[in-house]
């Protein structure tokens, strides 16, 4: 893991929709979220805009825990765990 920054995820737990959001002194052209279930699938993919946040919606997510993993570049700055209710 990476010194490149950390990601807060507020709020989390959440019912319908959660932000992310890379902190970091650093340039974060092109990063990317990832989440994958319990399983290890990945269920979500996308890009951190600008203002380095992705909304991220409920949407065909189930209640349950997902685990996240942002990268740039194929190095992973951040993993950590979402809580869907």
């Amino acid at each position: 893991l990476s010194n490149a920054g950390t990601v807060k995820v507020y709020p989390n737990p959440f019912a319908y929709q959660t932000t992310l959001e890379i902190s970091s002194s650093q340039k974060m052209d092109n990063a990317v979220l990832k989440i994958f279930d319990v399983l290890g699938q990945e269920v979500i993919s996308a890009f951190f805009g600008a203002d380095r946040k992705v909304i991220l919606s409920k949407g065909k997510l189930n209640s349950g825990v997902y685990f996240y993993e942002v990268s740039q570049k194929d190095k992973i700055i951040s993993t950590g765990k979402i809580a869907v209710e």
